[in-house]
């Protein structure tokens, strides 16, 4: 037995909260927000009714802001989004 004192820790730090303007979702993401499938997602963004930024290697990975999903699962427009950054 040593008589070494246990090690403390310091409790985790929380995470500040991501302003709602800054919150993007992947479309497995947005499927399970907006209670449907991935498949019926990316036919509103191919049809035009979920506008996205895309990301990754040749725009390979589809970002859907949340005001997007929110707007298109009540039928309605959001408002133009702010530039973030």
């Amino acid at each position: 037995m040593s008589n070494e004192s246990p090690v403390r820790r310091r409790p985790a730090a929380a995470a500040a909260p991501i302003p709602l303007d800054q919150v993007w979702f992947t479309v497995s993401e947005a499927a399970t927000r907006a209670r449907c499938s991935n498949r019926t997602v990316y036919r509103a963004i191919h049809n035009g009714e979920l506008r996205t930024e895309q990301r990754g290697r040749a725009g390979a990975h589809h970002r859907i802001h949340r005001a997007e999903i929110d707007a298109w699962v009540r039928g309605e427009r959001p408002q133009q989004l702010r530039p973030t950054g």
